[in-house]
């Protein structure tokens, strides 16, 4: 389920602006290892195409433990919890501190399986939502054969 489905109709999802693409990208190549070696003009096309920023509040869900992994994201700014049920399936309680400069939800590309967790904005933050389906019908046109292999092999 993404963040705009069911209920949870809590934050605001906005394409990228193409003056917002060249300061992103500086941020996930020095960010994240995730993106390192890809090419910055290939990194820009597919955020181009496929990036969206969300807009959470405090309290909202970036992800919902037991939802469908369906993409990864870049935290911008802010803060972000992470939450899991007890083993009894109640109660979440907090297991960790996401903050600016994660990558979250990265499993998504190894595996479409369920969300292992819960991911609430602590306050108010901004992150960069990658869909992996997007992504996979977009990397043939924008990424070169040897970063497309990269990530196949990460998967």
């Amino acid at each position: 389920m993404t963040p705009r489905q069911g209920n949870r109709d809590l934050h605001d999802e906005v394409a990228l602006h193409e003056t917002q693409i060249e300061p992103l990208i500086e941020r996930l190549i020095g960010e994240s290892s995730l993106f390192r070696g890809i090419d910055r003009n290939a990194l820009g096309r597919l955020l181009q195409q496929v990036g969206h920023r969300l807009h959470l509040r405090p309290g909202e869900d970036l992800i919902t433990e037991g939802d469908t992994a369906d993409a990864i994201y870049f935290v911008e700014s802010g803060g972000l919890e992470v939450r899991k049920h007890s083993e009894q399936g109640q109660d979440s309680h907090r297991i960790g501190y996401t903050p600016a400069g994660a990558v979250v939800g990265e499993v998504a590309l190894l595996d479409r399986g369920k969300r292992s967790a819960t991911i609430r904005a602590l306050e108010d933050s901004v992150v960069l939502a990658l869909r992996i389906g997007d992504m996979e019908r977009t990397a043939s046109e924008v990424l070169s054969p040897a970063t497309q292999m990269r990530l196949n092999l990460a998967r």
